[in-house]
């Protein structure tokens, strides 16, 4: 399993930290969307407990699988206006984005007004957002969306990058320098065609303890 509180818990440097996941993914579906599906349960299990909340803000399936089996409660948002039906007294835990949305032409500006809308919904409860975004292997320890970092109000926790490792044992591995996790996606040259993804982990900014995993 993956050692995330290794990664979190007790961290208190303000800057952002870098970590690598190797995710054990579906030997028959070795395919991003797989890559996805599984992240995206990993972060569910890793920042919520049972019968918590999460935001969807893309809507994606992959998030709505995560969700429910792992015994969480969904909510899915496509525009900045849909967050105003979201019940205030149950304050999400966990807030996710698959960016860019597969459903729509992606549009940076609205996922930025999305990420300022999050300090409207969370209440005083720590909450946790995390935007995954597909890239290709061979740019992995690249940020493909360094923007990200600058919206207000948020607090930038943890970069990480994941790749499938179909049937290999999952590994978390933290902390990382960019040089350093450049070098790990250098040395699995023999899997240049397997999914990779960029995780950006945000925080709500005043709201001590949400980059920490809520088990």
């Amino acid at each position: 399993m993956i050692t995330a509180d290794t990664a979190t818990r007790g961290h208190t440097d303000p800057g952002p930290a870098l970590a690598m996941w190797w995710l054990n993914t579906d030997l028959t579906m070795p395919t991003a969307s797989g890559l996805a599906t599984r992240l995206t349960r990993q972060l569910v299990l890793t920042y919520t407990n049972r019968d918590d909340t999460v935001v969807s803000l893309t809507g994606d399936l992959h998030a709505t699988a995560a969700t429910r089996l792992a015994g969480r409660n969904l909510i899915a948002v496509n525009a900045p206006g849909d967050l105003a039906t979201i019940d205030r007294n149950i304050p999400p835990t966990l807030i996710t984005a698959q960016w860019p949305p597969a459903r729509r032409q992606p549009d940076d500006t609205i996922l930025a007004d999305l990420l300022l809308s999050c300090r409207l919904i969370s209440g005083a409860r720590p909450a946790t957002i995390a935007v995954i975004t597909p890239v290709a292997e061979s740019a992995a320890a690249t940020d493909p969306q360094p923007q990200l970092a600058a919206v207000p109000g948020l607090s930038h926790r943890l970069d990480a990058i994941a790749l499938s490792r179909p049937g290999e044992p999952e590994r978390f591995l933290f902390p990382l320098t960019m040089p350093e996790a450049a070098a790990l996606v250098a040395t699995r040259g023999a899997h240049a065609d397997t999914p990779a993804a960029r995780i950006r982990v945000f925080s709500v900014a005043g709201l001590a303890g949400a980059g920490g995993p809520q088990r």
